[in-house]
């Protein structure tokens, strides 16, 4: 239970699944309402959850979900562009999965969100690792 929230309707194609997942993005983007960029991340990620990710058998309450969103933004912005991306969305899922989930199981996957994790920054730091002789300087 851990990495998912279990809010789901029956089947992908049907009228339940369909209002539970328009269910979801509300409580989701409401709870990043007054927050622009927010919201328009949360937009982003749902637009991706419900299209890509729900073809290979993923909800949008998902940590996987929500891994494989960060792995397809992350060939197209720069590491410390991602991290307020990844922030809004994060914060969007949690705001859903305390509007639609008991307190018990938005907690857990409120920690299951926290593994997932923006990549680091590079520096622009030269390492050496080896030592180079005066003649080569």
């Amino acid at each position: 239970m851990a990495d998912s929230l279990t809010v789901y309707g029956s089947g992908s194609g049907s009228r339940a699944a369909r209002d539970t997942r328009a269910a979801i993005e509300a409580a989701a983007l409401a709870s990043v309402a007054g927050q622009a960029d927010y919201a328009r991340n949360a937009r982003d990620y749902f637009a991706f959850a419900f299209a890509f990710a729900r073809g290979r058998g993923l909800p949008p309450t998902d940590a996987a979900t929500a891994r494989l969103w960060l792995e397809a933004k992350i060939k197209g912005y720069a590491p410390a562009s991602i991290v307020p991306m990844l922030s809004g969305v994060k914060k969007a899922l949690r705001g859903a999965a305390q509007a639609l989930a008991s307190a018990k199981d938005a907690a857990a996957f409120s920690e299951a969100l926290r593994a997932v994790k923006p990549p680091r920054r590079t520096s622009g730091a030269v390492r050496r690792t080896f030592l180079l002789s005066p003649e080569e300087e």
